[in-house]
């Protein structure tokens, strides 16, 4: 069975969030992306890297600093970005599950990059196949009534993306790690979500 649905309308049915819907692989559609090399992002300090369960903000209009958010080994984990279009403000933030904090975090970022005349674009990316949706529920009532708009949607399947958002543009690419293109097969992702939650531990334990 195949639903032709918006992002919005689709998380409005419940059977979005049912075991038997979890079960097949959920294709969104998107504008595909253009590649960029990590060598160029890392040219002259130019990138900041986001980790899982961190965010970043950046105002490429006023400070013209790292001008790319790079969110490498995309999995389970996912990752929203918010890109004032009027000023070139940015907020990203990478999240694994839903959080309890996460409503009150994602509404402050869109108050900060706000402008008088606010014109706020959001992109989704992340998460596998049969993953819990909760996470993408509580995304969705903080942005409720936000008026922020969603231009890319790309969730599920069974890959590891490589992520980069341009805080001038606010646009997306994804990253060639090895300034190559990948082979067939290459970024299939063989990770169980356990083996992402025990690498996701060991790395906040070992930044305490």
């Amino acid at each position: 069975m195949v639903f032709i649905l918006s992002f919005e309308a689709l998380l409005e049915r419940e059977e979005f969030y049912g075991t038997e819907f979890g079960k097949a692989a959920t294709l969104m559609t998107y504008r595909p992306r253009p590649h960029i090399s990590r060598s160029r992002l890392d040219s002259y300090s130019n990138a900041v890297y986001i980790e899982t369960n961190e965010s970043v903000r950046r105002d490429y209009s006023r400070w013209h600093g790292e001008r790319y958010v790079v969110a490498k080994e995309l999995t389970f984990d996912l990752l929203l970005s918010l890109y004032e279009v009027n000023t070139a403000r940015l907020a990203a933030f990478r999240y694994f599950g839903p959080r309890v904090w996460m409503r009150e975090e994602l509404e402050r970022g869109i108050k900060a990059i706000a402008s008088w005349k606010p014109n706020i674009e959001a992109r989704l990316i992340g998460l596998q196949n049969n993953e819990d949706r909760g996470i993408l529920r509580r995304v969705m009532e903080a942005l409720s009534g936000s008026g922020v708009r969603l231009v890319e949607v790309d969730l599920f399947g069974e890959s590891t993306r490589h992520v980069a958002i341009d805080t001038k543009l606010g646009a997306s690419y994804d990253v060639l790690l090895e300034d190559r293109h990948y082979r067939a097969g290459e970024l299939t992702n063989r990770l169980t979500i356990e083996d992402f939650e025990r690498n996701l531990a060991a790395k906040q334990k070992k930044a305490v």
